[in-house]
């Protein structure tokens, strides 16, 4: 999962959670962390795998699952201004 821009993420709601048919799930960014659009494979909000009987009913059940995720990113404050942010870590990956 990507960001739509570069900013601060204000929501992340309606994530896939782990269990039957999603074996993994993992999430780098928490709300308040300065996200970026994708330019790299480090700039993703995270990421989660789907397993089925056959290739049509994976990216079915992957699709299902990646369009009800909602993300909100707020664009940045001019630079100066108030909002601080703070950027995703690569510790912050949820096991």
């Amino acid at each position: 999962m990507t960001s739509p821009h570069t900013g601060r993420l204000t929501s992340l709601s309606r994530l896939p959670e782990q269990g039957p048919g999603v074996p993994f799930v993992r999430w780098r960014a928490a709300v308040g962390d300065l996200v970026h659009a994708a330019r790299a494979n480090t700039d993703r909000l995270g990421c989660f795998v789907v397993t089925g009987s056959d290739a049509d009913e994976v990216e079915e059940r992957a699709d299902a699952l990646a369009r009800q995720i909602r993300i909100q990113v707020e664009p940045l404050p001019a630079a100066g201004g108030p909002g601080q942010v703070r950027p995703a870590r690569t510790a912050a990956i949820a096991p």
